[in-house]
């Protein structure tokens, strides 16, 4: 095929895997615009519930999908069973996310109490400001999703607490404190404060925002046109016009 002074002479195998890096690079593309249409919609629907009235713990009841609605509980935190969420950061400073349970007659639900930053001696786990009496808790559901950790945390009702762990697995946790006889709720409270001396929050509702997929959508679609530059310009070449010499 001639284009003004360029020949184009495509090969079959290269336009093969040209085609198929260009297909592959656009479902790449519009897989993170599609992920990015979902994120809107995750925070759109929590958006929507956190400027719901807070609701009762038996109004929550009879709700099913229970994530992310802003909640007032009234109980006792148990002081001495909490337990230590590690790897957490907030503000780019390593701690632990508190996790402690607030006993409410027959009912127990785990509160996430926060961030605090991680001791000089990590073998010397920090302990908590002991809340007694009845108080009121505002806060929003969260059911953990499943996470990948490196090892799996022991548990055990036995031994010294607080206790630390890798991941919120509602089923171990389930059954740790069902040996110390308290059936806990399958979600935790994300506890919600105005001014808190002790504690530091900053929850995070979704890993990626919707405008990190599209920056990362552009960057496939980038790649997709610059694969069929490369591939044209390789399969193109340049005809040397012809000098003729005249005769005398």
């Amino acid at each position: 095929m001639q284009i003004g002074t360029y020949q184009f002479n495509p090969k079959i195998l290269p336009t093969a895997l040209a085609i198929l890096g260009v297909v592959f690079l656009l479902n790449l593309g519009n897989w993170q615009l599609n992920r990015a249409d979902e994120k809107r919609l995750i925070l759109n629907n929590i958006a929507a519930k956190k400027t719901a009235t807070p609701l009762k713990l038996v109004e929550l009841d009879k709700i099913k999908d229970k994530n992310y609605y802003p909640l007032t509980l009234k109980g006792q935190f148990d002081n001495q069973h909490y337990l230590l969420l590690d790897n957490r950061f907030y503000k780019s400073r390593p701690g632990f996310e508190v996790i402690q349970p607030l006993i409410m007659n027959n009912r127990v639900v785990l509160v996430n109490r926060g961030w605090i930053p991680l001791p000089l001696d990590r073998n010397n786990l920090p302990a908590i400001p002991i809340i007694k009496g009845t108080l009121e808790v505002l806060g929003e559901v969260n059911i953990p999703t499943a996470a990948i950790v490196l090892r799996a945390d022991e548990l055990s009702a036995a031994k010294a607490w607080p206790q630390l762990i890798q991941s919120l697995k509602i089923d171990q946790l389930t059954q740790l404190y069902g040996e110390l006889g308290l059936t806990i709720e399958p979600w935790i409270l994300r506890q919600e404060v105005e001014e808190d001396p002790f504690y530091h929050r900053q929850w995070i509702f979704v890993a990626m925002l919707p405008a990190k997929h599209i920056s990362y959508a552009i960057t496939w679609f980038a790649l997709a046109l610059a694969l069929i530059i490369i591939y044209i310009a390789a399969a193109s070449s340049r005809e040397e016009k012809k000098l003729g010499t005249d005769e005398v």
